[in-house]
């Protein structure tokens, strides 16, 4: 039988539930990884090129390509919610065609 520690996805101030669930199968330990989704808007046209460079980025767990109000999603997973919030800023925001980011953040429940 499998043990799971269960997320749910809000926006950063806690005002927006948007109904995303995740399920991260326990291992057993105390241990706890910060989970984040980063919706992404691009220039039209560089979706492919903004997906192939953050996909191999550190914390990048997964990474889709979307049809609708953004581009992509992006699923990272780190330490703590700080190397999440650094890898949106330093690494995927500075990336060439990236317009904005949307950054929601998992609680664990």
């Amino acid at each position: 039988m499998f043990d799971f520690n269960m997320y749910f996805v809000i926006n950063a101030l806690g005002d927006e539930y948007l109904g995303i669930l995740h399920y991260l199968p326990s291992t057993g330990h105390n241990d706890s990884m910060a989970v984040g989704y980063v919706l992404v808007n691009v220039t039209p046209g560089m979706e492919i090129e903004a997906y192939n460079k953050i996909k191999g980025m550190k914390h990048v767990d997964d990474i889709t390509v979307l049809f609708g109000d953004y581009d992509l999603i992006i699923k990272l997973v780190a330490d703590d919610l700080a190397s999440i919030a650094k890898t949106v800023v330093e690494t995927i925001r500075p990336v060439q065609g990236v317009l904005n980011t949307k950054t929601l953040a998992g609680a664990d429940i």
